[in-house]
């Protein structure tokens, strides 16, 4: 928990409730890791984002419906064919 001076030697705590999960990540290069892990999967959905919405696109026309018209296993469908390309 952080502590912060109101006073000489008054201390109030920040954010009491928030769970920063700091032992976890003890070692400093595991934690720098995973960061860089997170950013790289981020990068690439957003740069696979496009293509899957063109995917959905061409099923959309095929089908005649609307995106949130389709049922769950046309959903399953769609993530499992987009997966298989």
């Amino acid at each position: 928990m952080f502590k912060q001076a109101i006073k000489d030697s008054a201390l109030q705590p920040i954010a009491p409730d928030i769970n920063l999960d700091f032992w976890k990540y003890q070692n400093q290069k595991e934690f720098n890791r995973i960061i860089e892990e997170d950013k790289k999967t981020t990068i690439q959905s957003i740069f696979e984002l496009p293509k899957f919405e063109a995917h959905v696109r061409r099923h959309e026309i095929i089908w005649r419906k609307h995106r949130k018209d389709f049922n769950t296993f046309e959903i399953e469908y769609l993530e499992k064919t987009y997966l298989e390309k």
